[in-house]
């Protein structure tokens, strides 16, 4: 039987179990000071049956003498150990009474454990759960900042072709620009020489009017009444009108400045 003094071998650590054994531990030293009186008892029991006291004899022998004594101090010893018993079996009745109540309790601390180690493991669970979908968030995360630089670098590759395109146009128009630059400077050029061709044919022109009108009104010429119109017709003048020949040199010196211009 285990005294309580030496440690058990393979005894649990932890749990309603250690709680138990402590109980019966406590037991086994609330015992422990009757342990002698019923070794004693058990001896004179042992030792009273061996007398081997005759039915029938009567007293008035030395033997006899003794023997009663002997039987009256075990029955008084008997006595003692009855009532010793008693108060150790009431007592142990409410020691086992309070062990069956902290019995009771380490069950129900028990099955409090099991429900609060259940809804941990169904936690830990969740949180399982919950880390697979943080993880699958990260890995569609790191897809789409993936695919997002994949499509800013396109998106700045097309920015550098249309920048190189811009480019190009813009040299184009500065070309252009003076291309047309030159054609309004040649324009210019152009519509000045016309201007000064213009006046200079209507100098002539009235130079040309005078010239006859003087032939036509002077002494000795012509008719003074032959009419206007019909002298111009023949000098080529009149209502702004050029000599055929004269209308042919203009006609090659515009030809020769549109070239020019071209």
């Amino acid at each position: 039987m285990y005294n309580g003094d030496s440690p058990r071998p393979h005894a649990p650590q932890s749990g309603w179990k250690r709680a138990f054994l402590e109980g019966l531990r406590k037991r086994d030293e609330a015992t422990k000071p009757y342990e002698a009186l019923m070794n004693e008892y058990i001896k004179l029991v042992l030792r009273f049956g061996t007398i081997g006291i005759p039915r029938g004899e009567g007293a008035g022998g030395g033997d006899a003498d003794s023997s009663s004594e002997e039987v009256e101090r075990l029955r008084q010893q008997l006595q003692k150990l009855n009532a010793l018993l008693l108060d150790q079996a009431s007592e142990h009745k409410g020691k086992v009474a309070e062990l069956q109540y902290q019995v009771a309790e380490l069950q129900t601390m028990r099955g409090k454990d099991d429900m609060l180690f259940r809804s941990l493991e169904l936690e830990k669970q969740h949180l399982k759960y919950d880390i697979e979908q943080l993880q699958n968030e990260r890995d569609a995360d790191q897809e789409e900042i993936l695919r997002l630089r994949e499509a800013l670098r396109l998106s700045e590759k097309r920015i550098e072709e249309q920048q190189k395109d811009n480019d190009s146009l813009f040299q184009a128009s500065q070309t252009r620009f003076k291309e047309n630059q030159e054609l309004k400077r040649e324009k210019g050029e152009y519509e000045d020489g016309i201007s000064s061709y213009k006046d200079s044919e209507a100098a002539w022109l009235k130079e040309t009017k005078e010239f006859f009108r003087q032939i036509i009104e002077g002494p000795g010429g012509a008719s003074a009444t032959s009419p206007p119109s019909a002298l111009e017709e023949r000098s080529g003048g009149g209502n702004g009108q050029i000599s055929p020949s004269r209308r042919s040199q203009n006609s090659g010196a515009k030809d020769e400045s549109c070239t020019a211009s071209e």
